[in-house]
């Protein structure tokens, strides 16, 4: 994968090419894009595809933010995105465009884990065996399970709640994010599935590949594991929703 252009500060730089090297392997992407990375605040990190955005030069053009510590979370912001970028951004129908989202943040959670574990990223720190990126994968993952509701397991609130998936705050560039804690939960039962053997996630090159009308999301995800190499993701949700 090409990147267009990368920061001048070098630990943004390592970051970015150490998720990218994650992913390689599992993304198909042919021919393979431009990406041109930029700083962006206030609004949301996204992936903005040049079909949608003529006046960006790149085939997509990423853009993130900017908080500390900068490079954590860049490493978590930019798999998020370079997923959207191997899955040719959302599903064109918003009823499905929160599988895509738990996806990626699947990717964000996991390229956290394998930075705590890397000694190139391990080596941006001052101190060796730094936990920063261990932290703030669990910071994130304990801000969303204080909205989650207590004693209701992952199975049961997903069966209960799919009518909200489909048609809460799942629209495109939502600002406040108000259910991103729902699809991080699932991202992360998810990562538990694929964390030692992360192939699957070449599944995501796929989900924009075939035409579906305004069906169900059960339909959407049994047409998405048809067409997988692997439809290990799909076949999770689809457990996970009972369906």
């Amino acid at each position: 994968m090409y990147i267009k252009e990368l920061y001048a500060d070098s630990y943004a730089k390592q970051a970015i090419q150490f998720v990218s090297s994650l992913f390689k392997d599992y993304i198909v992407e042919i021919p393979e894009p431009s990406i041109e990375i930029r700083l962006s605040q206030p609004p949301p990190p996204r992936a903005c595809p040049l079909k949608k955005n003529p006046d960006f030069t790149a085939d997509y053009t990423v853009l993130i933010t900017s908080n500390s510590p900068f490079h954590v979370q860049l490493t978590y912001q930019y798999a998020h995105e370079l997923l959207h970028v191997a899955m040719k951004c959302l599903p064109e129908n918003a009823k499905f465009q929160w599988i895509s989202e738990i996806m990626c943040d699947a990717a964000s959670l996991y390229a956290l884990k394998q930075a705590h574990t890397d000694s190139i990223m391990q080596s941006l720190f001052l101190t060796p065996y730094n936990n920063e990126y261990l932290d703030y994968y669990k910071n994130v993952i304990n801000k969303c399970k204080a909205c989650w509701p207590i004693g209701v397991s992952t199975e049961d609130f997903c069966k209960r709640n799919l009518y909200c998936f489909e048609h809460d705050g799942n629209g495109p560039f939502t600002l406040d994010n108000s259910y991103r804690w729902r699809n991080t939960i699932i991202a992360d039962e998810i990562l538990k599935v694929i964390e030692t053997n992360p192939a699957p996630f070449d599944a995501v090159s796929f989900m924009n590949d075939f035409v579906t009308p305004d069906s169900d999301s059960k339909t959407f995800l049994k047409e998405w594991a048809n067409i997988a190499p692997n439809p290990l993701l799909p076949n999770v949700i689809l457990s996970l929703f009972g369906f």
